[in-house]
């Protein structure tokens, strides 16, 4: 499709700024923790553990190395592909952001359900009982799950 041809697309600073530049680095940033300091990214995401000292199984080396692939891929679509395409590509923004938002739906999901299975199901619902740890995971994931959400309902998209 000609650029000349295509509608003008105003994305507002909030989206460009969380999607293109705070999102990519944090999950770089994860895949960094989940494959070189495995057990502190563990005491992070899971509320009740803080014994970092036992060995991890090669069950939890396996799933915390495809976690880790699988949050670079997630920088990557962020940081490159919504540029390449850029505003002018609504629709590809769209379907990126759709699939991040199913993203968000398995995350917000494990993260209740392991603290559910820990006991400490009332950390994941009260932010007063949040660690420091529990803001960046858990209240950064709702934050970006709500945030994709209006994106997608078009709050804030202008065409021209």
């Amino acid at each position: 499709m000609d650029s000349k041809s295509s509608p003008s697309t105003h994305i507002p600073l909030i989206y460009t700024i969380f999607l293109l530049w705070l999102e990519p680095i944090a999950a770089f940033s994860g895949t960094i923790q989940t494959l070189f300091t495995p057990k502190p990214f563990l005491a992070i995401i899971t509320p009740a553990v803080t014994d970092t000292s036992a060995s991890l199984t090669a069950v939890e080396c396996l799933l915390l190395a495809q976690l880790g692939s699988m949050y670079l891929y997630f920088a990557f679509i962020s940081a490159v592909l919504l540029r390449y395409v850029g505003s002018q590509r609504l629709d590809i923004w769209r379907l990126v952001i759709c699939g991040q938002t199913l993203g968000d739906i398995g995350h917000l999901y494990g993260l209740w359900l392991v603290a559910r299975l820990m006991g400490a199901e009332s950390v994941f619902w009260n932010p007063i009982e949040w660690r420091s740890e529990d803001v960046m995971n858990i209240g950064s994931t709702w934050f970006g799950f709500l945030l994709r959400i209006a994106f997608l309902m078009g709050f804030g998209v202008k065409r021209s």
